[in-house]
C-alpha cells in the first residue's frame, strides 16, 4: 500500500500508517506504535511492484501515465509523470481505479500483462476499498470470477447504501481486459465429505448448509444482506436473488433415483426490495407484482466422460413479495437417492502423521455379482506434500 500525502494533513496522517496490529496490541493491553506505511513515490513504486505479481493502483493517470504527487499543500497537489513502462519488472495483472484507467490498456497489454480490471469513465468520488470489497475478498479465485462476485455485490448494495450512485457506476464502468482465468492466490476449500448411507442396495446422499445472512436497519428501511452467495441472479424488473450451489459427484455407470429438499423458513416483514431500475434506453421499467423467484432451486445432471455424473443444484435461500415481505430459507437439507455397482461409504483417517506408517480405512458397498480385484489408489496433498499410494483389493459383493 502507497499512501499519497494531501489536503488534511491530520486526516491523511492517520491514514499513512499501519493500525492492523496497533488496534490488536491495544486489546491486548500491550499498545505498539503504528508503523509507517511507504510513502507514494517513484522509488518506492519501483520497490513495491518488483516484488509482486499484481499490481494494484488506486491514484491518479491518464491514458499513458500514472501521475506520483511530489508537492502538497492545503489547497493542491502537483505531480509527475510516471511511465509504468519502467516498473522494471512484467507484472501479469494489473488492478486501476482512476478516472479512464481504461485509456491505458494498450500500453499495459505491450508490457505484457495477461489481465486488467480499469474503468471506462470518470471517478467521481473518491475512491475506497468499498466498492471493490468483493473483488479482493476473492481474489484466491480466478480473476474473471472475483469480478463477478464484485460487480454482484455492488449491484446489490446500490438498494441499501445512501449514496448508491457509487455502486451502480461501479457496476457499470468496471471491466476486464485480457485473460479472466488467472488465479495468484488459489485456495484450497476443504470439505467434510457427504454423509452416504446404504440403503436396500441402493443409496442416499444427504447435505444440509444454512445461508448465511444479516438484516440491516438502514434509513428507516430494513435491507436483507447475503454473506457467502456463490452467485446473484438478476432479472429485469425483479428483486435481485443470491444463489447457492451444491455439487454432488455420483460413482461411475450409476443412476439418479430421485431428489429431494426440505427447507425451514423464516418470514420477515417490511423489507426493501433489491430492485435495480432498468436502462430505460433499453429496457421498460416496470412495477414488480407477486413473488420472486416462483421456485427457489433448480438441478441439472452432467455425464463426464468416465461414466461419472456430476449432479449440480442451485437454490434461492429467499422469496420476496411485493408487499416487501421476504420468507429466508434457514436451513437446506438435501437429499438425494441413487444406485450404482461400487459406493464408498466412509473414509476413516484420523490423527495422520507424515512420515509414519498409518491405517486408513475404506467402507465399500458393492452391488456387482461376484468378486472383483480392484486397484485403490490413495492420493494425500497438502502445501509442500504429495504423496499417492496405490493397493490391490478384492471386492466382494454387499458390504
Amino acid at each position: 500500500v502507497l499512501i499519497a500525502k494531501a489536503g488534511d494533513t491530520a486526516l491523511y496522517s492517520f491514514y499513512e500508517f499501519d493500525w492492523g496490529d496497533s488496534w490488536k496490541s491495544l486489546l491486548d493491553l500491550k499498545p505498539k506504535y503504528p508503523k509507517h506505511l511507504p510513502i507514494f513515490n517513484e522509488a518506492n513504486l519501483r520497490d513495491e511492484a518488483k516484488k509482486n505479481q499484481a499490481v494494484i493502483y488506486l491514484s491518479k493517470g491518464n491514458e499513458t501515465h500514472w501521475l506520483i504527487p511530489i508537492n502538497s499543500s492545503w489547497h493542491s497537489t502537483l505531480y509527475d509523470e510516471f511511465d509504468p513502462s519502467n516498473l522494471g519488472n512484467k507484472p501479469l495483472f494489473y488492478y486501476l481505479k482512476y478516472s479512464n484507467s481504461f485509456g491505458i490498456r494498450d500500453k499495459i497489454l505491450g508490457l505484457g500483462a495477461l489481465s486488467i480490471v480499469s474503468s471506462t469513465s470518470d471517478s467521481y468520488n473518491i475512491y475506497s476499498d468499498r466498492t471493490a470489497h468483493y473483488f479482493f475478498k476473492y481474489f484466491d479465485q480466478p480473476v474473471g470470477k472475483a469480478l463477478i462476485e464484485a460487480r454482484n455485490r455492488n449491484y446489490e448494495l446500490s438498494q441499501i447504501m445512501k449514496n448508491k450512485n457509487i455502486y451502480e457506476k461501479e457496476y457499470y464502468d468496471t471491466i476486464l481486459l485480457g485473460d479472466p482465468s488467472i488465479s495468484f492466490d488459489p485456495n484450497l476449500h476443504l470439505e467434510q465429505s457427504v454423509n452416504i448411507k446404504e440403503e436396500n442396495g441402493n443409496f442416499a446422499a444427504e447435505y444440509s448448509f444454512d445461508p448465511s445472512y444479516k438484516i440491516i436497519d438502514y434509513d428507516s428501511n430494513s435491507y436483507i444482506i447475503f454473506e457467502d452467495a456463490d452467485d446473484y441472479f438478476v432479472d429485469e424488473n425483479k428483486p435481485i436473488i443470491p444463489i447457492y450451489k451444491k455439487e454432488f459427484m455420483l460413482p461411475a455407470d450409476s443412476e439418479l433415483l430421485g431428489f429431494s429438499i426440505k427447507l425451514s423458513n423464516k418470514t420477515y416483514d417490511n423489507i426493501e426490495l433489491p430492485i435495480i431500475p432498468s436502462d430505460p434506453d433499453h429496457f421498460t421499467n416496470e412495477t414488480f407484482n407477486g413473488m420472486f423467484p416462483e421456485e427457489n432451486y433448480w438441478n441439472l445432471e452432467a455425464r463426464l466422460l468416465d461414466n461419472r455424473t456430476i449432479f449440480t443444484g442451485l437454490f434461492s435461500p429467499i422469496v420476496y413479495y411485493s408487499n416487501n415481505t421476504a420468507k429466508i430459507f434457514e436451513r437446506i437439507n438435501i437429499s438425494l437417492k441413487y444406485k450404482s455397482p461400487l459406493e464408498i461409504l466412509e473414509i476413516s483417517a484420523k490423527d495422520i502423521k507424515q512420515g509414519e506408517s498409518e491405517k486408513i480405512d475404506l467402507n465399500l458397498f458393492s452391488n456387482l455379482n461376484q468378486n472383483k480385484e480392484a486397484e485403490i489408489i490413495l492420493k494425500i496433498q497438502t502445501d509442500g506434500f504429495e504423496n499417492i499410494s496405490a493397493r490391490k483389493a478384492e471386492i466382494k459383493p454387499g458390504g
